[in-house]
Formats: structure tokens, C-alpha cells, sequence
């Protein structure tokens, strides 16, 4: 009976450590798949949805090194020029993110009435936040997939 009890008492022993080990892992890894969008975008996101893609442009532009006024003359002009031919804006859908410690890239799926562009954001630190690099909008998706970084990061309105 004493070496039964052993035996058992040695086996949950080892069955703990092995989950005390396993278990900060797998936390890990959940933490590591979560999809992360700088503010900014999600502030553009929203005053796009509410207001139209000049606030939006204005937003996703209002730290970046390129908020001068021909810049934004030309973004908003380049989503006038979208909305023309894709119809209106109904909402978006993260694609993929990508940070490192120096830069960030988000790309996006805009989705309008006729078809959905794809939207690439560049994003540096400026002052301890990300700040508006490049944006580049492809008409064909060019990076990531629609699968799994969609998980708890997508919004189609």
C-alpha cells in the first residue's frame, strides 16, 4: 500500500511540473497570435466609417512626418478617386500585422460596394507612438492571407 502511495504521489508530482512548464507556453502563444493596429489606424478606421475618407486621411496622417498639405491633398484625392470606382466605403477587415522594433506594417482589406482594395500602412515610432510612414493601396491582395490573423482583429461593418 505504501509504494502504491508513492507511486501515485510521484506521478501527480511529475504531472504538475510538467503542466507548471506547458502552461506559460501555451499563454505564450496565444499572446503571440493577437492581432495589434496602431491607434492611428483604428482612429482613421473609425472617423472613415462616420465621416468619410478626408477625416480619415487626416487622422491617419495627423503625426506623421508627411501630414504637409499636399500630402494629404493627394491621399484624399487617391480615395475620392477609389470610392469612384469601388463604390462606397462599408468597412474593413485586418489582414496581417508584422512589428518589429523599429517599424510596424499593417495591411488592411477595405471593403466597398463593388470590390475591396487592400491597403498597406508603414508605420515608425515618433515620439513613444506609431506614426504614419507609407500607405500604398493594391487593388489584388499582395501580402499575408485572410486567415488566421483575422482571429479577434477583424471589423466588417
Amino acid at each position: 500500500m505504501k509504494r502504491q502511495l508513492c507511486i501515485i504521489t510521484m506521478i501527480v508530482l511529475y504531472l504538475s511540473v510538467i503542466i507548471i512548464h506547458i502552461a506559460p507556453a501555451a499563454k505564450a502563444d496565444d499572446n503571440s497570435t493577437k492581432v495589434h493596429v496602431p491607434q492611428y489606424i483604428l482612429n482613421g478606421l473609425q472617423a472613415y466609417a462616420k465621416e468619410g475618407y478626408e477625416s480619415a486621411v487626416r487622422k491617419w496622417f495627423q503625426d506623421s512626418p508627411w501630414a504637409n498639405a499636399t500630402i494629404l491633398v493627394e491621399r484624399i484625392a487617391f480615395f475620392k478617386n477609389i470610392e469612384m470606382l469601388y463604390g462606397p466605403y462599408q468597412g474593413y477587415q485586418v489582414v496581417t500585422t508584422n512589428e518589429t522594433a523599429t517599424s510596424q506594417m499593417t495591411y488592411i482589406r477595405f471593403v466597398y460596394s463593388k470590390m475591396a482594395g487592400y491597403v498597406m500602412f508603414l508605420s515608425k515610432k515618433h515620439n513613444n507612438q506609431w506614426a504614419l510612414v507609407q500607405l500604398d493601396l493594391h487593388k489584388m491582395q499582395k501580402y499575408g492571407d485572410a486567415g488566421p490573423s483575422n482571429k479577434g482583429g477583424s471589423l466588417i461593418k
